[in-house]
Order: structure tokens, then sequence, then C-alpha cells
């Protein structure tokens, strides 16, 4: 009797065809703009989060711990040389409680 093992390729999961799909669904949900636009962070933002921050008893580090940034990167949001996403902004809102102003988009319209 010959001994006789049938060796056929078993795949799982093809990751060519997968990062090729998601490299086309990333594609596909960015929007374009036609026209320059702009996030804009209400002046008080930074105020608000130090504020909040403080009332919770926390120090820049505590707060970059918990939210998973660099403390300077706090600092810099809480002084408004950085703008933080809406995304991050709601994070926030949840380790502190409570509700913080977002980013407004507008619309840069460039005179000729």
């Amino acid at each position: 009797m010959e001994n006789y093992q049938d060796w056929k390729v078993v795949t799982f999961n093809n990751n060519k065809d997968s990062n090729k799909k998601k490299e086309s669904d990333k594609k596909i949900s960015q929007k374009s703009s036609n026209q320059n636009t702009k996030m804009v962070i209400d002046p008080t933002f930074g105020k608000s989060l130090a504020t909040a921050r403080q009332t919770k008893s926390l120090t820049r580090k505590q707060l970059a711990q918990q939210f998973g940034v660099n403390e300077n990167i706090l600092g810099k949001w809480e002084t408004h040389a950085e703008i933080p996403n809406n995304q991050q902004i709601a994070k926030l809102e949840k380790i502190l409680s409570i509700k913080l102003p977002k980013n407004k988009k507008i619309i840069i319209i460039e005179e000729e």
C-alpha cells in the first residue's frame, strides 16, 4: 500500500487582497473638497480644558497618561499653540466628564 499525502494549500486570509480593499475604502471615504477650509476652535477651549483638569485635581502629566499623549501636547492645547481634532475633544470630554467647545470648519473665500 502506498503512503499518499494530499498536500493542498489552504489560505485562511489573503492579506494582499484585504490590504487593497482597505486602501480603496480609504480613498472612497475621504471627501474631496473644492473649497479651502480651516478648522477653528473656540477661544475659551484652552481655559475650559485647564479649569476642568484642575477641578478634577489632575496634573497635565496625569491627564496626558489617561489620554495617551505627551503632556506637552496638552499644554499646547491649553495655550492654543495647537488645536486638537473633534475626536480628541470628545475623548477629553469623557475623561473629564464635561462638555468642551468643538472645532468648527470655516470656508476660506479667496478674493481675486
